[in-house]
């Protein structure tokens, strides 16, 4: 009994430090020499206008509001459908879970504008504009509705 109780602290020893010594190795496999980083990006006006746009990006996408179908604009009933795989979920079938594209597309891209926005909203201010204040404010201000728009999305 004690000789399986050595084994078992010697194995859970061991453990500890074979997860202990990979910490450093994880964290520089996690940098990705190909992307460039975030600060690097917002340099100028013109960047900043870049990340702004994307925002706009976001916001076009199909199914970023929930629309999904090319037909949703002339269909006027809730008993009717395009027969597309977007009426399937509650229709055409019972298998609706979180995880079907047409229930998570639009969090996800939602989340994903209120990211960008806030980003800018943190790193705009920092870039010099050459004194043109009005630019600044008015990307600024993209982003703050832009943030506040999925964030209102997100709530309802």
């Amino acid at each position: 009994m004690k000789n399986y109780k050595k084994v078992y602290a010697a194995f859970i020893l061991a453990g500890g430090l074979i997860l202990h010594g990979c910490n450093g190795i994880f964290d520089d496999l996690a940098i990705n020499p190909n992307q460039p980083s975030m600060g690097a990006y917002f340099t100028s006006p013109s960047a900043v206008n870049d990340a702004v746009m994307t925002m706009y990006g976001y916001m076009s996408t199909q199914r970023c509001l929930g629309a999904s179908g090319s037909k949703t604009t002339i269909i006027r009933s809730d008993e009717a459908s395009s027969n597309s795989d977007y009426g399937k979920p509650g229709m055409f079938g019972a298998d609706l879970n979180a995880s079907y594209y047409t229930i998570e597309q639009p969090y996800t891209l939602m989340y994903t504008t209120a990211s960008q926005a806030s980003y800018i909203i943190e790193t705009a201010p920092s870039v010099d504009f050459s004194g043109n204040e009005e630019l600044r404010n008015a990307y600024m201000g993209e982003a703050y509705f832009w943030r506040a728009f999925a964030h209102y999305y997100l709530l309802i």
